[in-house]
């Protein structure tokens, strides 16, 4: 397993803004009493920002961790009239409902949050805020750790066909694996894990860092370069397969297989089941009807 990286944080980023981290404005800039005086005091904080999250979610039970299962606390970046970065600038963290239920718990200084049980319904946010001055509300999801996963699409087959545009990654020279996530709950009954990281690799032909000049290579439902998705609700989480039918299967063969690797971690080891090797037979074009 030593192939293994941290999710490269471009592509999680991406994701985590998009699912998760719809902040609004950035903060509102520090203004003086008269509305007349400009800050220019480069230790002054004028705005402040929620980095990407480590993880999407947090497990009942567990604190949030990084993609390797190493704890990581929240983190803002503060800002002064320049943009510069203040280090070290003293901010509090403060969890948004705790009137409304103790399920999170949050160290004000560190950022460290630790999810005691099952929040009540709706959305959970955590405030840093620097003073009296300058807010950001981060919304947290609760998830419950997975106890194992598997493959939901197993009888796969693609058959090549050109001529091969490359204008769409999702068209008839790809084809979706899909995986599911799951937990035991109380009752020992399977439940859907959701928001929680899937990283798939092609392993054969070798294309672990899904070059797209490769043979082979993975995208997501938009066509778009993409080796990592999101359980949803359901506990799924998929990508796509994408063959160049002039290249795989080479030349004079008729038929080979791509093997798919989808890893799912839990505090930093696979969970049972993991990793899922998927095998997608591919006819080459010659072969089709």
């Amino acid at each position: 397993m030593a192939r293994w990286v941290p999710v490269g944080m471009s592509e999680l980023s991406s994701k985590v803004s998009s699912r998760l981290l719809v902040l609004g404005a950035v903060s509102a800039l520090v203004t003086a009493a008269a509305c007349a005086d400009i800050v220019t005091d480069p230790l002054v904080p004028v705005t402040i920002e929620a980095e990407a999250q480590a993880f999407p979610s947090i497990a009942i039970g567990d604190v949030l961790r990084d993609t390797l299962g190493i704890e990581q606390p929240l983190r803002v970046t503060v800002r002064n009239i320049q943009g510069d970065v203040i280090e070290d600038a003293p901010i509090r963290y403060l969890y948004v409902q705790a009137q409304r239920d103790t399920a999170l718990e949050v160290d004000s200084i560190t950022g460290r949050v630790r999810v005691r049980k099952q929040p009540a319904a709706g959305q959970l946010q955590i405030a840093a805020r620097y003073a009296f001055a300058l807010q950001v509300l981060i919304p947290v999801i609760v998830t419950n750790e997975p106890d194992t996963a598997f493959a939901t699409d197993t009888d796969l087959r693609l058959v090549g066909f050109v001529p091969d545009t490359g204008r769409r990654g999702v068209d008839s020279n790809s084809v979706s694996v899909g995986t599911r996530v799951q937990y035991k709950n109380a009752m020992q009954a399977l439940q859907p894990v959701n928001d929680w990281i899937v990283r798939y690799a092609i392993v054969r032909p070798a294309n672990l860092k899904n070059d797209t000049t490769a043979s082979v290579f993975l995208v997501n439902e938009n066509g778009r370069p993409s080796q990592i998705d999101t359980t949803d609700g359901g506990g799924s989480a998929s990508r796509r397969v994408r063959v160049r039918p002039l290249l795989f299967p080479a030349a004079g063969r008729t038929v080979d297989t791509v093997e798919v690797e989808a890893m799912i971690w839990r505090r930093g080891q696979p969970v049972k089941g993991a990793p899922i090797r998927i095998l997608i037979p591919v006819f080459s074009p010659s072969t089709r009807g």
